[in-house]
């Protein structure tokens, strides 16, 4: 009786949800529920990732932002980071890899990460397309059966291209965690649902093969695979089973093997019992984030229950993003509830529990699995992050990148039902769409119209990462009770030499978080910009009475005080920077600067080497290397510093001119000709590269070589000194001693200094004498002689 009743409720609700396009004829039913094939699944698939992929296009090169910065360009460690070496002993080592290999791609270049996320983001959502596929051909209404290819175009298509994932997607550092740890669960839930429908035992045995190996991977990408289990069995029990005890029991051996795996796995990567019972007991606090206070008291303590009913307004939230996504920001200025009984949190509280109460009584009658099964997924997605775990982060967007697969399924398939309904009203005023053909185009076309601004919005969402100013910008006009948005906006206009707008808002940053110590830190940066010096050592004093372990602080203070030439304090302030972090860059390269001006030039090299070995790898660091190299005749150096600084990217001629001139120091003319003659074409008017190139000519002894170069480079100066100089001994070398003569008589005639003169007229005096004796005359007068001694000695 109780399976008849079930059943009986199975088949009213499928009348009760019957669509308009049931009613279609006979023969048009069978066009509409012809499966799929798999090549057009894989050309809908392709289509939603092209699309994808030129939504994003434009933004593969946007810099980095946010903690994109300390994660990866600012993480020394990620220089020589082996993350294979420790993937059984620390979590997240996934996404370190990731960073790893986009590093050994182009180090730093935002494209390389951008494009990675990219790709995980199509993936997973290749990967919900499917699911979502596999959920439809189990639900007991003729509507998702027949639809099932449009339902998953709709959820495929909304999951890639709706704003809200660009809040995973475009922050580089949460889309390969949150973002890698979300295609790794869907994966494996998908995965599940191909084993739990395989008859043979080869194909069982790949599947769950595959679904441990996943979840052996997914333990290094983040903390929210602890809900995996719980998907497994919402899956299985509404969609493999269809809510029927004597189906879902016969699948109860994967979960006497999987869950004591899974448990084992969470408990090695993640548990400790001190951090299990502090969860349990609800013990587990948290302080506040400088310059991101929750608390209406900076120096508060977060608790999980005052935490717990904050988040009821944020679920709320996260469910209407997704409807209406105006207004998403990476920083949101929301404080924790003051009590239960405050309308922030009995309204939404109310709301939350009508829904989550719907779910669960839907699920209890076996009714509306379409809507009960994905809001059970959303909420168990949304928890870990939600709940009784306390946060120093309130709201965040990317939280809900998982979970966004409950509601976009449920939107999806609305989407779905308003396309048939559309089609089939047309249908009966117009016979074009009857044709099957056709009827698919209708399909496509009402698919578009959704697609399209949502990915117009995405591209627009977007844009905020381009700039640094406009991501902070848009962070402060959405949180502006938020320090640490006034303060990142400060740095970025302080980077683009809008000081006094910088000052303002660190002002703000400080005015709304007294101990946040950045805002007066980087407010020092902005008044030695505008030389008030003392204002900026009084400000760096500040931050340092908030927190007095802040390398930062002293580096900057030691810069401050080489301004002032106090080279006593700069030392100091040095020197505790580097106790702190070692391998500070900046601080190793106001060092060289401190011993540059003490003309300690030898030193300066070993802190300009230090700075690179350092954090300060930068094409700006390596060249001021080299060029230091070439000053202290430290030339094979010179030449691996410069070439690090073409290796980096930066190839301006300067660079190229260094590393020729080392080259040519070190002796290795050949390769110092290459270079002179590539700068020479690529900066014709210059004439330094000729003269060069004639230098590099006289020592290989090359004379007839270099005399064009000479003359090529007296054209292009203008005939200047020490060229028609040079050139004088190249005509000298090749006895051509009148033209010598003619050159230098022309650099007597110039505006020289005394010193030159005096060189020139013993030149003179010796290529007469050298003249007569290569003549072979033998009439050289003792008198002539004597004065050209005369002339070298006063010369020398």
């Amino acid at each position: 009786m109780k399976k008849s009743s079930r059943n009986l409720t199975i088949d009213r609700y499928i009348k009760k949800t019957a669509t308009p396009s049931e009613s279609l004829r006979d023969n048009e039913i069978e066009e509409d529920a012809k499966r799929p094939t798999l090549t057009t699944q894989f050309i809908v698939v392709i289509s939603l990732i092209a699309g994808t992929i030129a939504t994003y296009f434009s933004s593969l090169s946007y810099p980095f932002q946010f903690d994109d910065l300390s994660n990866i360009t600012k993480r020394f460690a990620l220089r020589s980071d082996n993350p294979l070496e420790r993937w059984w002993t620390n979590t997240r080592w996934l996404g370190d890899l990731l960073n790893a290999i986009n590093y050994q791609q182009g180090r730093f270049d935002p494209f390389y990460y951008r494009a990675t996320n990219t790709l995980i983001h199509c993936l997973t959502g290749a990967i919900f397309f499917f699911l979502t596929l596999q959920i439809c051909k189990k639900i007991n209404t003729v509507f998702f059966r027949r639809h099932a290819l449009l339902i998953s175009s709709f959820v495929g298509g909304l999951f890639l291209l709706h704003p809200v994932q660009t809040q995973t997607t475009s922050y580089i550092i949460q889309g390969r965690i949150e973002g890698i740890a979300s295609l790794l669960i869907a994966s494996i839930v998908l995965i599940f649902m191909l084993y739990r429908q395989a008859e043979s035992l080869l194909n069982k045995t790949v599947y769950f093969t595959l679904i441990t190996g996943l979840t052996l991977l997914s333990c290094g990408s983040k903390e929210i695979i602890i809900v995996t289990p719980l998907l497994l069995l919402i899956v299985d029990w509404f969609f493999i089973a269809g809510q029927d005890w004597a189906i879902f029991k016969k699948g109860l051996w994967f979960y006497a093997f999987y869950i004591p795996y899974f448990g084992y796995l969470v408990n090695h990567y993640f548990l400790t019992a001190k951090l299990a019972t502090e969860a349990i007991t609800l013990k587990m606090t948290l302080n506040n984030n400088s310059g991101n206070i929750l608390t209406e008291n900076p120096a508060a303590i977060i608790h999980p229950l005052q935490f717990f009913i904050s988040e009821f307004r944020v679920i709320v939230h996260y469910i209407t993003m997704f409807l209406w996504p105006a207004g998403i920001c990476v920083e949101y200025d929301w404080k924790l509830a003051s009590h239960f009984f405050s309308a922030e949190v009995i309204a939404p509280g109310i709301l939350l529990l009508s829904i989550l109460g719907f779910a669960l009584d839907s699920a209890y009658k076996r009714t509306y699995v379409y809507l009960s099964a994905p809001l059970l997924w959303f909420f168990i997605c949304i928890a870990p992050r939600s709940t009784i775990i306390p946060s120093p982060e309130l709201a965040c967007d990317y939280k809900t990148y998982l979970a966004s697969f409950g509601i976009l399924f449920i939107l999806g398939s609305l989407c779905a039902w308003l396309t048939v309904r559309t089609i089939h009203f047309l249908q009966t005023r117009n016979s074009w769409l009857k044709n099957p053909g056709n009827h698919l185009l209708g399909q496509a076309l009402c698919c578009a119209l959704i697609f399209t601004p949502l990915a117009y919005a995405t591209t627009q969402r977007n844009t905020i990462w381009r700039s640094t100013i406009e991501f902070w910008q848009d962070c402060t006009k959405k949180a502006p009770l938020k320090a640490r948005p006034h303060n990142n906006l400060g740095v970025s206009l302080c980077e683009s030499g809008r000081y006094q707008e910088a000052i303002i808002e660190y002002k703000k940053a400080i005015t709304l978080d007294g101990q946040y110590h950045d805002p007066w830190s980087n407010i020092a940066v902005a008044y030695s910009m505008l030389n008030n010096i003392d204002k900026a050592i009084e400000s760096l004093k500040n931050a340092l009475k908030i927190q007095c372990n802040y390398p930062e602080a002293y580096n900057n203070l030691g810069s401050l005080y080489l301004e002032k030439k106090d080279f006593t304090q700069a030392e100091k302030m040095l020197s505790i920077a580097l106790n702190m972090r070692p391998y500070y860059g900046k601080a190793h390269f106001n060092y060289a600067r401190l011993f540059e001006l003490k003309n300690d030039l030898p030193k300066a090299w070993e802190s300009l080497k230090k700075a690179t070995e350092g954090d300060l790898d930068t094409p700006d660091a390596f060249f001021k290397l080299g060029q230091m190299s070439l000053r202290i005749g430290k030339y094979e150096e010179g030449v691996q510093a410069f070439n690090t600084v073409l290796k980096l990217g930066q190839t301006s001629p300067q660079v190229f001119f260094s590393l020729a001139n080392c080259h040519y120091m070190q002796g290795n003319y050949d390769e110092a000709s290459l270079l002179y003659k590539k700068l020479a074409t690529l900066e014709p008017h210059d004439y330094r590269y000729a003269y060069n190139d004639a230098e590099v000519q006289m020592s290989k002894k090359n004379y007839a070589q270099a005399l064009p170069l000479y003359e090529q480079a007296s054209l292009l100066s203008k005939n200047n000194p020490q060229v028609m100089y040079r050139r004088s001994a190249c005509l000298a070398q090749l006895k051509r001693y009148q033209d010598a003569k003619t050159c230098l008589t022309t650099v007597l005639n110039s505006p020289i200094p005394e010193g030159l003169k005096l060189s020139v007229k013993n030149e003179l005096a010796r290529l007469d004498i050298e003249e007569k004796i290569t003549a072979g005359n033998g009439s050289i007068k003792l008198s002539e002689l004597t004065k050209a001694l005369k002339t070298t000695t006063a010369t020398a």
